[in-house]
């Protein structure tokens, strides 16, 4: 019964911690993209995805370490 509630937990805190950071990383990066102007989408676009790179880098990380420390117990 307690190995069940461990599961649940350790599944629970990294669906958690991943969508806090990618929200938490998120916002400055989306909050950055203000272009209103046509001939400045391309440039917004690629300005938005360099923005969200680090984030998408730090959340592959975090799931690397946790499925990592998940398989040592």
């Amino acid at each position: 019964m307690r190995s069940k509630f461990k599961k649940f937990f350790r599944k629970a805190a990294d669906k958690i911690l991943l969508a806090a950071s990618g929200i938490a990383l998120a916002l400055p990066a989306v909050a950055a993209e203000t272009s209103t102007d046509m001939n400045a989408v391309t440039s917004g676009i690629v300005n938005l995805v360099m923005a969200l790179m680090p984030v998408i880098i730090v959340i592959v990380i975090v799931k690397a370490l946790i499925e990592s420390f998940m398989r040592m117990t």
